[in-house]
């Protein structure tokens, strides 16, 4: 049986017959299972049922990989962040996806917040962010922090919220230490007790 004519034939019905569409598919759909065998019809049944079962766990597995990257966003904010103003903690979570939007950085938030440098004059590697290099156990101990920063990485990540005039920024440094780096990069602004620069 060719299946591509009974399909095209049922697009060019519902093309020269827009106002009876419901009509023309079911016909077209009772005509197309009357002529089919029970072999063809268990065969189509089994390649829907794995088709759906493929969706599910491919739902399943976009689902977790976007928690997890929620996760890893969050645990930026409140390491980075936990004693910031709000503003300050947009700000962190703005400069980590910008990293990610970024040809030079990895593409996702959790190779991006647990990146590795190697330093070529140090003679040591580096981690983007100073709380994943301190060996000091990451388990948020402050609820309301860990709450107040896993719903900025929520709203920052599904693209709600965002610090506007860092949509640019991709490095940041507390206020009490001076990078080497900045003498090649104007700041853009201070926002409590961080710097931000393009």
């Amino acid at each position: 049986m060719d299946y591509s004519q009974i399909f095209h034939s049922v697009n060019i019905n519902l093309l020269n017959n827009p106002t009876n569409k419901t009509h023309i598919v079911k016909d077209k759909i009772l005509s197309l299972f009357s002529r089919l065998t029970t072999s063809q019809i268990r065969w189509i049944g089994v390649t829907v049922f794995f088709i759906c079962i493929i969706s599910f766990f491919t739902s399943l597995t976009t689902t977790r990989y976007h928690h997890e990257e929620t996760l890893c966003l969050a645990l930026n904010i409140y390491h980075e962040g936990r004693g910031e103003p709000k503003l300050g903690k947009y700000a962190i979570a703005t400069v980590t996806l910008n990293r990610v939007a970024s040809s030079n950085y990895p593409d996702s938030v959790c190779k991006v917040v647990y990146q590795r440098s190697y330093n070529q004059k140090l003679k040591r590697y580096f981690g983007g962010f100073s709380w994943t290099q301190d060996n000091i156990d990451d388990m948020p101990m402050e609820q309301i922090a860990w709450t107040d920063a896993y719903n900025i990485a929520k709203e920052t990540y599904q693209g709600e919220q965002h610090a506007e005039e860092l949509s640019d920024a991709l490095f940041y440094h507390a206020d009490h230490i001076k990078p080497y780096w900045i003498k090649k990069k104007p700041p853009i602004k201070t926002i409590g007790k961080h710097v931000f620069y393009n």
